[in-house]
């Protein structure tokens, strides 16, 4: 976000011969939001289905970014489709009836706004599963379940807020709406997901380790700045297991201008790089620190590449595409999951960018797209080819 900011500044400063003004700090207000672009992570669902809708703005072809909080989501007929403009769920949608509608995504401010035909299917569920199976985790720990759905139409979607998510015994082992599961007491308990008419389920082992130690990794980094970097908490307990408490660890960085890290539910760990210099990122849990040191550099982008290129697949297939930025030194790092995807024709294929599936795309009917990837102002581009 630093580097779109000091491009924007420069180029305003380019214009008008105004250099001498260094404030950075001031309101973006001088570049207007010049039209609105929604992606949506199926290109249909099925009914009592959920879907996300993402809003990208482009500010007259300086930069793009992502919007979706900051428009208002309308649906044309409520009665098919609902659709969230709270802040932690923005853009999400949930299918009452089965129908076609229009979603539409209002910047309120700039009068600008874009619309999206969507469909609700009336597929049935043909079958369920859910993942990860037969996990041991130690009491006080949690372990996040997710629930995919394949339907009759061959579509597949991720199901787990919609499931009806169970435990046997809930003195071993409690899983709220979404599917995260407590360990709560050792002993072994079966944890269900049930939903229309299907159901899977998996044993769940809660043991009586204890918390040992801790570390977070990567660490001894070099990155440029303007990355945003996933760092992990791991304890590691006194039977030799390990359980992720990234969520439940307090970060810290010891240089905010260098990088900055998050304690945002959801993110937590998250770092972002701003500045050249250095930094450690501090990890504390159960009372107990684990440091990695991070070196910010000032190389900058100098282009994007995407994998595989000019590919063909089969109607309902999927197709993993990458990102990797080369940078003015020549190193190259995966920019995957911080590249705006983008497909041309979603009635055609389908790419995420919804977090853990970015760069995933799914072919729906026979023809060509232009899939593109951009970051920091730099957008490359291939073309995926969709047979019968």
């Amino acid at each position: 976000m630093l580097q779109k900011i000091v491009l924007c500044l420069a180029t305003l400063f380019t214009l008008c011969g105004c250099g001498e003004d260094s404030d950075t700090t001031r309101s973006n207000d001088f570049i207007p939001l010049t039209s609105i672009d929604i992606s949506s992570e199926y290109p249909q669902i099925a009914n009592l289905t959920v879907n996300q809708f993402t809003a990208t703005g482009n500010f007259s072809d300086v930069y793009d970014t992502e919007i979706t909080a900051e428009v208002v989501w309308t649906s044309s007929d409520e009665t098919i489709l609902v659709i969230s403009n709270d802040s932690d769920t923005a853009g999400l949608a949930t299918a009452l009836d089965s129908g076609e509608v229009t979603v539409t995504a209002t910047s309120t401010s700039e009068g600008l706004s874009a619309t999206y035909d969507f469909e609700v299917t009336d597929a049935v569920l043909s079958t369920l599963t859910i993942s990860p199976l037969l996990p041991s985790v130690a009491a006080g720990y949690t372990r996040q379940f997710s629930a995919s759905g394949t339907f009759d139409d061959n579509t597949t979607q991720n199901i787990s807020s919609v499931v009806d998510w169970t435990s046997s015994d809930e003195t071993v082992v409690t899983i709220d709406s979404s599917g995260l599961a407590t360990a709560i007491s050792s002993g072994t308990a079966t944890i269900s997901a049930n939903f229309s008419g299907e159901s899977a389920s998996t044993e769940f082992t809660v043991t009586d380790a204890v918390f040992a130690s801790l570390k977070v990794t990567p660490s001894d980094l070099e990155r440029p700045a303007g990355l945003v970097l996933q760092y992990t908490a791991t304890a590691t307990m006194s039977d030799g297991t390990s359980e992720d408490v990234t969520e439940d660890s307090y970060w810290e960085s010891s240089s905010e201008s260098v990088a900055t890290v998050s304690n945002d539910s959801g993110s937590a760990g998250e770092v972002e790089t701003l500045d050249d210099g250095d930094t450690t990122i501090t990890a504390t849990y159960n009372d107990e620190e684990a440091t990695a040191d991070l070196e910010v550099n000032s190389e900058t982008l100098d282009s994007l590449e995407i994998s595989p290129e000019d590919d063909t697949i089969d109607v309902y297939d999927t197709l993993q595409f990458t990102a990797i930025g080369i940078y003015s030194d020549d190193s190259e790092y995966d920019l995957t999951d911080q590249v705006t995807w983008d497909s041309d024709d979603d009635e055609i294929a389908t790419i995420s960018n919804t977090e853990g599936n970015e760069g995933l795309a799914k072919a729906y009917s026979d023809g060509e797209v232009e899939i593109s990837a951009s970051f920091d102002g730099i957008t490359e581009t291939t073309t995926l080819t969709v047979e019968e």
